[in-house]
C-alpha cells in the first residue's frame, strides 16, 4: 500500500539521488486534472463545421492533437496558407470560453490533490491556457486553494510551456530538487525533459500514446494508479 506520510518520502529507484525528497508536484491542467477532452473536441468540431470540414471522432481527435498547435491545426485539415492561424485560434478560444466551466475534474483528482496538500507537498499548475481563464477554472473546480503556484501563458496560441516552467522552478527554489511533473501529452514529456525533472504521464487526456512509444516513460490510466506509482517510487525515510 502507498505510504501515508509523503513529506518523508525519498527516491528509491534513481541511482545517486537516494537522499532526495518529494517536495513538489507540478500538474498540467487540461486533460490531466480537468476532464475537458470531449469538450475541447466539440469546440474544434464547431470550428470545422463553420468551415464546412469533416468533424473529428474522439479517437481521431486524440490521434491528431499535439504541439505546436499550428501543426495540430494542419493535421485537423486546415491549410494555414489560406486560413489565418491567429483567427482560427481566436475562434476556437471563443468557443472554449463560452462554456468553459462545464468540464469537471477527473475522478480521483481532487482526492489526490488533497492528500498531497495534507502531507505538506507543494503543488503548482503549469498550463498552456491563458492565466486569467485558468484561474477562473481553478476557482470554479475548487482547487485553487490547494495550489501554491499557478503559471499560465500570456497568449491564446498555446506555445511552449518551457519558459514558464523555468519560472516555476525558480519560485520553488530548493524544493525544485524534489519535484515531479505530471501531464497528459508528449509536449508535457518534452517540457519535463527540458526542465530536467522526472515525469509521469496520464493516458486519459488529449493525446493518444502521450509517451510517443518511449518505454522508459511511466504512463498510467487513472489517479488510483498514480497514487500507487508514487507510493512505489518513493520510500519512507524518516531517520
Amino acid at each position: 500500500m502507498p505510504p501515508t506520510c509523503w513529506g518523508a518520502f525519498a527516491f528509491k529507484d534513481r541511482p545517486g539521488e537516494e537522499n532526495m525528497r518529494l517536495s513538489a508536484v507540478i500538474w498540467d491542467w487540461n486533460g490531466t486534472l480537468l476532464d475537458d477532452v470531449q469538450y475541447a473536441m466539440g469546440c474544434m468540431n464547431r470550428l470545422l463545421q463553420s468551415n464546412r470540414m469533416p468533424v473529428l471522432t474522439r479517437s481521431k481527435y486524440r490521434a491528431v492533437f499535439g504541439f505546436p498547435v499550428e501543426d495540430y491545426y494542419r493535421r485537423v485539415g486546415f491549410d494555414l496558407r489560406s486560413h489565418s492561424f491567429t483567427e482560427l485560434s481566436r475562434q476556437f478560444i471563443d468557443h472554449y470560453y463560452s462554456n468553459m466551466n462545464s468540464p469537471g475534474l477527473y475522478r480521483g483528482a481532487l482526492k489526490t490533490i488533497r492528500k498531497l496538500k495534507e502531507s505538506g507537498i507543494t503543488q503548482g499548475i503549469l498550463s498552456a491556457m491563458e492565466e486569467g481563464p485558468l484561474h477562473r477554472q481553478l476557482e470554479h473546480n475548487r482547487i485553487r486553494e490547494y495550489m501554491d503556484i499557478v503559471q499560465g501563458l500570456d497568449n491564446i496560441n498555446a506555445r511552449s510551456k518551457v519558459e514558464k516552467g523555468r519560472e516555476m522552478l525558480d519560485k520553488l527554489g530548493s524544493q525544485a530538487n524534489g519535484v515531479i511533473y505530471i501531464g497528459d501529452t508528449r509536449h508535457d514529456l518534452e517540457v519535463a525533459h527540458e526542465l530536467g525533472i522526472p515525469v509521469i504521464l496520464l493516458n486519459h487526456g488529449h493525446q493518444q500514446d502521450p509517451s510517443g512509444g518511449d518505454q522508459a516513460v511511466t504512463v498510467l490510466d487513472s489517479f488510483d494508479d498514480l497514487w500507487l506509482e508514487l507510493g512505489q517510487r518513493y520510500s519512507a525515510n524518516r531517520g
